[in-house]
C-alpha cells in the first residue's frame, strides 16, 4: 500500500466519543452517513469484540455500478477500534488509520494517514488514479464532518443539566461497552497503583 496523504481534525468533544462513535456497531450509519450507507448492505453488518479491538464488518452493494464510490468501498468495509484510541478503516482498496488523541476534557485531535492498494493503483491511468483519490479523500472527509456534528453534539448534550445516563443499546453497542469495560479497569488499576506509590 502507498501512502496517499495525512489530515488532521480537531474536534471539541472528548475523545472517547469519538471512539463511542467509531464503534458503535453501525448504529448511526444509514441515518448519518446516507452516501456511505447507499454502498453497503447494512443487513450484512456484523461486530466481533475482543479484549483490546472491535470489529466491524459489512459487505459492500453487489452491482454494476462502477462509480468511484462504489469501487472505494469494495467487496466490503471494515472498521477496527484497536484500544484505546486507534481506529482503522478499510473500504475496499482505501485504508485510513486515525489516531486519536484528547487535547483536554472536551477537545481532541484525529490524525487521518490515507493509503490506496498499489495493485488498485496500478490498474489506473495517471489522471483516473488523481480523480479516485479526490473523490475518495473528498467521501473521507463528509464522513468525517458527518461524525463531527454527531460527536460535538453528544459533548454538548452530556454537558447540559438535562443529562443523565442511559442504556447500552443491546447488540449494536456491545463493542462501546467492551471498550467502556476497558478503559474503567484500566483507570482504576492506574488509581490503584498511584495511591499505592503515595
Amino acid at each position: 500500500m502507498t501512502h496517499v496523504c495525512r489530515r488532521q481534525y480537531q474536534l471539541e468533544c472528548n475523545w472517547k466519543l469519538i471512539i463511542d462513535n467509531a464503534a458503535d456497531g453501525g448504529y448511526h450509519l444509514e441515518y448519518v452517513h446516507r452516501d456511505l450507507s447507499d454502498n453497503l448492505d447494512l443487513s450484512t453488518f456484523r461486530t466481533d469484540v475482543g479484549d483490546l479491538y472491535n470489529m466491524q464488518v459489512c459487505v459492500g452493494k453487489a452491482d454494476n455500478d462502477n462509480s468511484a464510490k462504489r469501487r472505494r468501498v469494495g467487496q466490503k468495509a471494515v472498521y477496527s477500534c484497536i484500544y484505546p484510541n486507534l481506529l482503522v478503516n478499510r473500504y475496499g482498496p482505501w485504508l485510513d488509520t486515525n489516531i486519536v488523541l484528547p487535547l483536554g476534557p472536551d477537545r481532541s485531535l484525529m490524525i487521518y494517514d490515507f493509503f490506496l492498494s498499489d495493485r488498485f493503483a496500478d490498474e489506473m491511468s495517471e489522471t483516473e488514479l488523481a480523480d479516485f483519490v479526490e473523490q475518495s479523500l473528498s467521501a473521507s472527509d463528509q464522513v468525517q464532518q458527518e461524525d463531527t456534528l454527531v460527536c460535538e453534539g453528544v459533548q454538548q448534550g452530556i454537558q447540559s443539566a438535562a443529562f443523565d445516563v442511559g442504556r447500552y443499546a443491546p447488540g449494536p453497542e456491545q463493542a462501546v461497552h467492551a471498550f467502556h469495560l476497558r478503559l474503567a479497569r484500566d483507570l482504576r488499576e492506574g488509581l490503584h497503583t498511584m495511591l499505592i506509590n503515595e
